[in-house]
C-alpha cells in the first residue's frame, strides 16, 4: 500500500498512522478499499507454477485456464464482486520477471492503447497484454504492478 500512495503524491507514513487509528493492517487492500477512493478493488494471492505458465496459454484459448486467472475468478467469488459492473485487480508475484520485482497485476481497468507519453520511448512502460474475453466482454490486462500505478494514475488520491 505505500507503493500505491507514494505513486499518488502522498505521504505513506500519515496513511500508516491513520490506518491504525481505524484498526486496519496497513499492508492490506481492505484499507485501500475502505479508506481510499482507489478506482479499482485489488486483492492479492500467491500462485504456485507460475513459472509453467507459456506462452501459448497467454495468447491462445487456454487463458481463463492459467493459474492466475483461476486465482482471479476465485477471488471475484470470495469477494461477491462481478467484473463487469467494477473495476478489480489481482496482484501476484511472476518469478523471473525482473520489471518492479515481478509484481504484476491482472485488471480490468480501462487502459489507453494509443497514448504513449514518451515519443522517444526512453521512460515508457513494460510489457502489456491485453485479451478480451466474455459474454458481455470484458477486457482483461496483465502488466507490471508499476506500470498499473501509472495506468491508474494519480487523480483519485486526495489527503
Amino acid at each position: 500500500m505505500k507503493r500505491i500512495i507514494g505513486n499518488a503524491g502522498g505521504k505513506p507514513h500519515v496513511a500508516v498512522r491513520d490506518a491504525k487509528m481505524e484498526g486496519y493492517e496497513f499492508a492490506d487492500f481492505e484499507y485501500l478499499e475502505a479508506m481510499t477512493p482507489f478506482p479499482v478493488t485489488l486483492f492479492g494471492a500467491r500462485i504456485p507454477w507460475m513459472h509453467q505458465v507459456g506462452i501459448p496459454q497467454l495468447f491462445g484459448s487456454e487463458f481463463t485456464k492459467t493459474t492466475f486467472f483461476k486465482e482471479y475468478t476465485k477471488g471475484l467469488a470470495q469477494l461477491d464482486i462481478k467484473d463487469t459492473e467494477r473495476r478489480v485487480g489481482l496482484v501476484f508475484r511472476w518469478p523471473g520477471i525482473s520489471r518492479g520485482g515481478g509484481a504484476m497485476v491482472l485488471h480490468n481497468y480501462p487502459v489507453m492503447m494509443q497514448n504513449i507519453a514518451d515519443p522517444d520511448l526512453r521512460e515508457e512502460r513494460g510489457t502489456r497484454i491485453v485479451r478480451p474475453f466474455g459474454n458481455p466482454v470484458v477486457i482483461y490486462v496483465i502488466e507490471a504492478f508499476q506500470d498499473f500505478l501509472l495506468t491508474v494514475g494519480t487523480d483519485w488520491y486526495q489527503e
